[in-house]
């Protein structure tokens, strides 16, 4: 349940003071932003006052018998506008002022006399408010003999009095467009609206054109409904026969609702909002509808509050909380033995995330989420983000249905990158973007973010013990972001201080004339070339160098620190790199090479020598190529695989469109209707997609029981299938198989390199 009770203050809490039977006979509050105030009236003439200024709550009991010398008997209670004066109406029609701050003990006499009948005609309700032609503060009362009297609290004396037809229940204050009403509700249930004061009209004079035995006829609103004004400024109102709460926005000029919600049986009081609705039915129950989550009023589901820890409580009013958050509101409930608080137990925001989740994060529900609540479907979307990141126990399916929302509303990328990084979680937009990339290649700004969140999960990576395989992955992936789109001039110095090796190779490979000093000056600032983790990818960088590029000391400065990590390389094909570019320098006259050739060729022949398949050393890399596919194996024993297991020519989407004529209204499917079509294209760009077009590492599976991983050794592609032979024997197969041509028994799909049994030499 969303909503909860506690207790606020309850009038046993007098001690003492109190006796059995006490109970609270009356209340008026004043409610604003961030400011409440309310002071109950109990049967015993105590005044419970509680106010709460921003989160600070206090309570506060007096007694009139020590404030007033004579035996009074208040039976109502109002307050000013200004907060500023307490006015309690007495049984006999008398009414005692009692300031805030400095209690004024004097009481005010009715202007009618001390007539016998009139000490019989007891109060039922009242209000005070400001009059905005005289600023004077006026109370407004009616009794049980149907009498409305108007008193100038500024002169103590009666204004004006209205005599109803029948007994009056209640009186409240409404006011619209700069003119005031007094919402009358009798004990047969009906209600008026009569006019109080107008923009053009004082009281008096407003009042005096009110015929008193025609108020019913002229000023009764509709017999049906039972309306409520204190609403955060909406009128609803009850329809008893339909059980539905009507939201308007005028009572002096009723028009159709603006909503209508379907209520519990029997409710009697309702309290409107525009995120929740509380309704009170008989027997006091309390039932709460969080009415912004549902764009169809006919879906409201109404939520009992349970009630089971306080002890039974009759329900007098609700008093609204205005805080100005953006929080679920919350109300105290007046009860005859105090104050309870309707609480939420969660917030707004955690509530919509939930919600979205049971929708799939539809736009469309959030955008009526957002109507609902009147708030911005962008500024909202970045706030429930924010939120989820904050969440220790956020999901990746929350995070990644809102990235995919935040994408459908079309929200700034710098915004949600900005959201993203304040929580390090930018890389979560790696699978969108890189879908992004993919369909607008040119757009530098999308290639940025892309590599910013590349560089965030790196950097979460690293905070990480015994990384390497992610940080290995993740190299890979970068690498081919880089083989594919055009990176900033910014890039390079990134990629430089993470020691990602390759990803450096690949911009070498794309400008080496451009890049070869930055890169060869980092270098060169490094302590120790050993400590490096990637000597691999080090010495691909090398061996890409445009040494022209640099000038003669700095050439030699790194060809010296090349010779000290010569004793590190064990693998043929980082010597064989060495060697090429020391024997492409000597070629060039770069003298200062000479001994790195001479070195590398010496430790070149004692890495052959002393290897026991010398005489089968084959340092040409294997090639095969099928209809559409091609694989190779490199020198370090790695398979790689590129295209795909199709015959015939393997069109992409830029070629076909080539192909057609232009201006030519044919279809490559001129039987197909137009749905059909566009499905067929949604499926060829998928395809498309999911072609390796970048040769991509053959994975094989892992030797049961050996940390040292298979070697390739040769691979041969055909149409539908591939084949891989490592060095110690083992064959490896992997492809469409339509016809069985993988060799593992059946015709099924292989889709992963598959080992087949049987003995195929070494």
């Amino acid at each position: 349940m969303s909503y909860k009770l506690s207790v606020a203050a309850k009038i046993d809490a007098l001690g003492e003071q109190s006796s059995d039977g006490e109970t609270v006979l009356d209340y008026t509050y004043i409610s604003e932003e961030n400011f409440l105030l309310i002071i109950l009236l109990t049967s015993k003439g105590h005044l419970l006052t509680y106010y709460k200024t921003g989160k600070n709550c206090r309570s506060e009991i007096t007694s009139l018998a020590e404030i007033y010398s004579e035996w009074v008997e208040p039976v109502v209670i109002a307050l000013t506008k200004d907060a500023s004066v307490v006015v309690l109406i007495l049984s006999n029609g008398e009414i005692l002022l009692l300031p805030i701050r400095c209690l004024m003990d004097f009481s005010i006499e009715s202007a009618a006399g001390r007539e016998e009948k009139m000490c019989f005609r007891f109060p039922t309700s009242a209000f005070c408010f400001t009059s905005a032609s005289t600023n004077h503060s006026y109370l407004v009362y009616s009794n049980k003999a149907g009498v409305i009297s108007v008193v100038d609290l500024h002169l103590r004396r009666l204004s004006t009095q209205l005599a109803a037809n029948e007994s009056i229940h209640g009186v409240e204050l409404y006011e619209e467009n700069g003119s005031k009403y007094i919402l009358v509700t009798q004990y047969t249930g009906f209600q008026v609206l009569i006019p109080l004061e107008t923009l053009d009209l004082s009281v008096r004079e407003t009042l005096a054109h009110i015929i008193p035995s025609q108020i019913s006829s002229d000023y009764q609103l509709h017999s049906g409904l039972k309306f409520f004004n204190r609403n955060a400024g909406f009128v609803c109102a009850i329809n008893q026969k339909t059980s539905n709460v009507e939201i308007y926005d005028s009572i002096a000029q009723l028009k159709l609702p603006q909503q209508m919600y379907k209520v519990p049986c029997s409710t009697w009081l309702v309290y409107y909002s525009p995120k929740i609705i509380v309704a009170i039915a008989e027997s006091n129950r309390i039932f709460v509808n969080l009415h912004f989550l549902m764009s169809d009023p006919d879906q409201t589901k109404f939520l009992r509050v349970e009630t089971d820890s306080l002890d039974p409580i009759n329900i007098l009013g609700i008093v609204p909380v205005i805080d100005g958050s953006e929080g679920l509101e919350e109300c105290l409930l007046v009860t005859i033995t105090g104050l309870v608080w309707l609480r939420p137990q969660r917030n707004t925001v955690s509530l919509v995330a939930e919600f979205l989740g049971g929708y799939y994060f539809a736009v469309d529900v959030f955008n009526d989420i957002s109507k609902n609540l009147r708030l911005d479907p962008k500024e909202f979307c970045l706030t429930i983000l924010r939120s989820v990141l904050k969440s220790e126990n956020r999901s990746t399916y929350d995070l990644d249905g809102l990235i995919s929302l935040a994408f459908e509303l079309n929200l700034e990328m710098e915004k949600l990158m900005e959201a993203l990084n304040e929580y390090h979680q930018a890389d979560l937009l790696l699978p969108f973007l890189s879908l992004k990339c993919e369909k607008e290649p040119a757009d530098a700004t999308l290639r940025q973010f892309l590599f910013n969140a590349y560089m965030t999960k790196l950097w979460r990576i690293n905070q990480q013990e015994d990384n390497w395989k992610e940080k290995e992955a993740l190299e890979y992936e970068i690498k081919h972001f880089l083989i594919k789109f055009d990176s900033t001039p910014d890039v390079l110095s990134v990629l430089l201080k993470q020691f990602l090796w390759s990803c450096v190779a690949v911009l070498l490979c794309r400008d080496a004339v451009r890049h070869s000093l930055p890169v060869a000056r980092y270098l060169l600032e490094l302590p120790s070339w050993r400590t490096t983790s990637n000597l691999d990818g080090l010495v691909k960088c090398l061996s890409f160098i445009h040494w022209p590029s640099l000038d003669a000391s700095l050439g030699q400065t790194l060809v010296n620190k090349t010779i000290n990590i010569l004793p590190n390389l064990c693998s043929v094909t980082q010597l064989r790199m060495i060697m090429d570019m020391a024997e492409m320098l000597v070629k060039k006259s770069f003298e200062f090479a000479l001994p790195l050739y001479i070195i590398v060729s010496i430790r070149m022949l004692n890495i052959v020598s002393e290897s026991k398949e010398s005489q089968n050393v084959d340092l040409q890399p294997k090639l095969s190529s099928g209809s559409n596919c091609s694989a190779a194996v490199v020198d370090e024993g790695q398979a790689l695989f590129w295209g795909d297991f199709s015959a015939g020519n393997l069109r992409l989407k830029n070629e076909e469109t080539r192909k057609r004529k232009k201006g030519s209204l044919a279809s490559p499917h001129p039987n197909s209707s137009p749905l059909k079509q566009q499905k067929r294209s949604q499926i060829n760009k998928s395809s498309a997609a999911s072609c390796v077009l970048i040769p991509k590492a053959v994975v094989l599976p892992k030797p049961s029981g050996n940390t040292r991983e298979y070697e390739a050794k040769s691979v041969q592609c055909g149409t539908e299938h591939a084949l891989l032979l490592t060095t110690e024997g083992l064959l490896f197969s992997w492809g469409r198989n339509r016809f069985g041509q993988c060799g593992v028994g059946n015709d099924k799909e292989v889709d992963r390199p598959t080992l087949l049994q049987g003995d195929w030499g070494e």
